[in-house]
């Protein structure tokens, strides 16, 4: 895996910030649909999303991990998809959005990390208010 350093300007004054990027140089166990979440190609995300017929099938792909224990969703939030996520969030859950890899970090973690936590906002209100409220009174009701 080779390291760069990409400097983004976010409209800020003073040239924006600096994000560290994978860029894939060998195979990591990667799914198709790790590769075009990385690669942040929407077409083929959705592609693949869609084409994926049964609920199972389409689960366990959803949750498939990398050798380093990345979900496509993570990579995509690692390589700064926005669009990509944003797509793929919608097939989400919680729970299966919140699958850490093996560096303790999850996408959302990696989003917040990187800054761009907020294309994770619209996602929460839209499809999870509801499931978030049931975990957390759920979680509230569990004995100390």
């Amino acid at each position: 895996i080779k390291m760069e350093t990409v400097k983004e300007n976010h409209g800020h004054v003073n040239g924006g910030k600096k994000k560290m990027r994978k860029q894939l140089t060998g195979k990591r166990d990667d799914t198709k649909l790790h590769a075009a979440a990385r690669a942040g190609n929407v077409d083929e995300v959705m592609h693949i999303l869609n084409n994926t017929q049964e609920e199972e099938e389409l689960k366990e792909l959803l949750v498939k991990q990398n050798q380093a224990g990345e979900t496509a969703l993570y990579s995509a939030s690692e390589c700064g998809q926005v669009d990509v996520v944003r797509e793929m969030i919608n097939y989400y859950d919680p729970i299966i959005a919140s699958i850490k890899a093996k560096n303790g970090y999850d996408a959302f973690h990696i989003a917040a990390k990187q800054g761009d936590l907020g294309i994770y906002v619209p996602a929460f209100s839209k499809h999870w208010q509801d499931r978030l409220l049931c975990l957390y009174r759920y979680d509230f009701l569990k004995p100390m």
